[in-house]
């Protein structure tokens, strides 16, 4: 879901430079901008440096943005700068840790072996797209957010966006159609 505007009373608290607003800042948004760089590195580790990276910046400069109505795409921007820093130092693509095993209430083993499956093939196809198709694909499915929020967080179009959404989401369904086949035949 697309990050929530500061509040009247935390955009008068960050303009005036309170040492609190800096907690409040990260309280509102911390979980939604690890969510987001654990979606696209795949290492938690990895993702919590990002975080702790972006607010740190954050922190340091969000006093002279200009209008604070852009604060969360700015937040999300940081985030996303922190990202890619990552990608170029490991000049090669970290598959996704499948983080959802503790997630499903299943009731039999072949249930589980079958979701797992599924859930293997969706973080294996995922991890093979491009890092800018994937990232379109979380921010917009996963995160919510509009086209044209995340045309501001990738610093691209909105048409550049719908583009790459099309498709990331064709290359996908291409990609996993024989076991979504195989297994509604079954």
């Amino acid at each position: 879901m697309a990050l929530p505007r500061p509040s009247a009373e935390l955009a008068s608290a960050i303009r005036a430079g309170s040492p609190r607003s800096n907690d409040d800042v990260y309280r509102l948004y911390a979980h939604s901008v690890r969510r987001y760089c654990v979606g696209l590195l795949g290492e938690r580790d990895d993702a919590d440096d990002c975080v702790q990276n972006t607010f740190l910046k954050v922190c340091s400069e969000m006093r002279g943005l200009d209008s604070l109505d852009a604060l969360p795409s700015w937040i999300m921007t940081v985030a996303r700068n922190e990202v890619y820093a990552v990608f170029r130092k490991r000049r090669h693509h970290v598959p996704l840790d499948d983080a959802s095993e503790h997630v499903w209430d299943l009731e039999t083993p072949q249930l589980r072996a079958e979701r797992q499956e599924l859930l293997d093939a969706v973080a294996d196809s995922l991890e093979h797209l491009l890092p800018a198709y994937r990232e379109v694909l979380i921010l917009r499915e996963m995160e919510q957010y509009s086209y044209s929020e995340i045309a501001a967080i990738t610093d691209s179009t909105v048409s550049a966006v719908e583009s790459r959404l099309f498709k990331a989401r064709k290359a996908l369904a291409r990609r996993l159609a024989p076991l979504l086949h195989e297994r509604s035949s079954s």
